[in-house]
């Protein structure tokens, strides 16, 4: 039996554009991915949270969307993700519930991943002497 994240690359380039705020080639992307695979409940879920995702991106909101706020160092990304995976695995929630907190989860795991680049990122672009401050931090 293949896996409901059968579309695991579109999804993924998809989190990349918006983390990077290119949300133009988001919703292109979001459009592709809603058409590939079976269209079940699970799925719909999945699709609708990416949808989520996007119109709270558009919104600018950084104080309250959540997915705003996911760079600022308050938030607890690995309790936030072990959470929605729980969630998402959960015999009590409908198929459209997990779907909706996998695609949470997978992009929670997303940022996790990518919060390490962006900090090397920042370390490479900045002067020498702010380096050694933001590796104190680390």
């Amino acid at each position: 039996m293949q896996s409901p994240r059968e579309k695991g690359d579109l999804t993924t380039y998809f989190f990349q554009l918006l983390r990077q705020r290119n949300l133009t080639q988001a919703e292109r992307t979001l459009e592709e991915v809603s058409r590939e695979g079976k269209n079940t409940e699970w799925r719909r879920g999945y699709v609708h949270a990416l949808s989520g995702m996007l119109i709270a991106s558009k919104s600018g909101d950084d104080k309250q969307v959540f997915i705003n706020r996911m760079t600022d160092r308050d938030v607890d990304v690995l309790k936030i993700r072990r959470d929605l995976a729980k969630k998402s695995r959960d015999p009590l929630q409908t198929s459209f519930d997990k779907g909706f907190f996998a695609a949470w989860a997978d992009y929670m795991e997303f940022s996790e991943k990518a919060e390490p680049m962006r900090r090397e990122e920042k370390l490479e672009s900045s002067p020498p002497e702010t380096q050694v401050e933001e590796e104190r931090k680390v």
